[in-house]
């Protein structure tokens, strides 16, 4: 058995390698010159989904309360509003994805173009992290890991083969993206379905 706190650097770990190993992968396949747009991008829609996980923060603490209190009613409220949130939080990243093209040009130079695909599929990559962040503070606040580290595992190992097949599909820079967000999608299924599983079994353990 695993500490809590060994599980904390695992996960830590993990989730270094799952969204930091991109550009190792891409630069592998296309070059470190070919990879600047995937840089920019993904460095653009950092600056959204920092702000968004820093306000989420306090939540950690917060879920660790209520759940050593039995508070059921809380914890249900705070799926739902977040799930109620969630759309505008879409539409701040769609804004996001609309600004992007002219932000660069400022940003970067006139000349500069961003395949619109990769935009798009780092917007939803980005909005799909915002929504694994928050049932992640919930299992982390708990101290309930074992649904997470597997998930966690598993995009791990499926990381690389899936952009390898990605890369061989011709999507190009994309594709690393597109692996993570394969995984991200089994997270935001999983996720919930196990967060609400645990707080409706919180009143047989009182």
């Amino acid at each position: 058995m695993y500490s809590l706190g060994s599980k904390y650097m695992l996960i830590q770990v993990g989730t270094l390698f799952l969204f930091s190993s991109d550009n190792y992968i891409l630069a592998y396949f296309f070059g470190p010159k070919e990879i600047v747009p995937y840089e920019i991008v993904t460095k653009y829609f950092q600056f959204p989904l920092m702000i968004l996980t820093a306000g989420m923060a306090p939540l950690w603490s917060l879920f660790a309360n209520k759940y050593l209190e039995k508070n059921k009613i809380w914890l249900e409220k705070s799926f739902k509003k977040f799930n109620t949130i969630y759309p505008l939080l879409l539409l701040g990243i769609a804004l996001c994805l609309v600004l992007a093209n002219p932000i660069m040009k400022i940003w970067i130079s006139n000349d500069f173009i961003v395949p619109h695909f990769l935009l798009i599929v780092v917007a939803i990559m980005t909005a799909l992290r915002i929504f694994t962040t928050f049932y992640s503070y919930f299992f982390n606040g708990i101290g309930n890991l074992k649904s997470y580290l597997v998930l966690l595992a598993l995009s791990v190992v499926l990381k690389v083969p899936l952009s390898y097949l990605f890369i061989k599909l011709n999507f190009g820079l994309s594709s690393v993206v597109l692996s993570s967000v394969t995984c991200l999608l089994v997270w935001c299924i999983v996720q919930p379905l196990e967060a609400y599983k645990i707080v409706s079994n919180i009143k047989k353990n009182e």
